[in-house]
């Protein structure tokens, strides 16, 4: 891709979600019993556990996994402006999305006939049967372009922040133990920057004017 799914002031509101809200919610966690049930820790302990460095990286994974999905696996590209698609679909993706990729990308892996070749006077082939020439120089980036912003690529921002939220929640419980929600009810500030967080992210994806200056589009429930 020539151009990042997420912009800046996306990224700068999942900063603030990984960094200061969820340090805030993990940080204030009352310690319970089962602590002085531990022994302690060597001098020569490293400061991330074989635990942490599993979770990590197998976290990691499944989100590249799943956003990748989501990134290439989603957008019609097809002719027509915005969110649908209007005439003829020249790939047909999972869904009824519109592509949010850029232009450029979604074109360069199709065939000669998905943009007719640039008008060259001494090229029959780039001319109609009444010598009009088929295209423009810009026929293609118009024709198949999309309007920024889109709902394919406020999916993926969608679904990465919730992503950071359930990572979160999992984060509560490092040294192995299955149930993370364990003592979750008791942690009413956990619950509130929770709650506050995606309290936060439907509005910036739903309500309009605040949507658009965070580069989203208003989805529908079924997205």
């Amino acid at each position: 891709l020539t151009e990042s799914p997420l912009s800046a002031i996306q990224m700068l509101w999942v900063n603030l979600i990984m960094d200061s809200m969820a340090s805030l919610a993990l940080a204030s966690e009352e310690p319970g019993p089962a602590l002085l049930d531990r022994r302690p820790y060597p001098r020569d302990q490293p400061v991330l556990s074989r635990h942490m460095v599993r979770s990590i990286v197998c976290h990691s994974a499944y989100q590249l996994a799943l956003l990748s999905l989501l990134i290439f696996g989603l957008g019609d590209v097809c002719h027509g402006t915005g969110d649908t698609c209007e005439g003829q679909v020249l790939v047909d993706k999972y869904g009824s999305l519109r592509s949010g990729r850029p232009p450029a990308f979604d074109l360069a892996g199709l065939g000669d006939g998905a943009c007719p070749p640039v008008h060259n006077a001494s090229d029959p082939s780039t001319v109609d049967s009444l010598g009009r020439p088929l295209r423009g120089a810009d026929f293609c980036s118009t024709t198949h372009a999309h309007e920024a912003p889109t709902r394919h690529y406020t999916i993926v921002f969608n679904v990465f922040v919730l992503l950071q939220v359930f990572n979160e929640v999992n984060a509560r419980k490092i040294h192995g133990e299955m149930n993370v929600l364990r003592g979750l009810g008791s942690h009413s500030l956990f619950l509130c920057v929770v709650g506050g967080t995606l309290a936060v992210q439907a509005a910036l994806v739903q309500l309009p004017g605040l949507n658009r200056a965070f580069g989203c589009e208003a989805l529908t429930a079924r997205q």
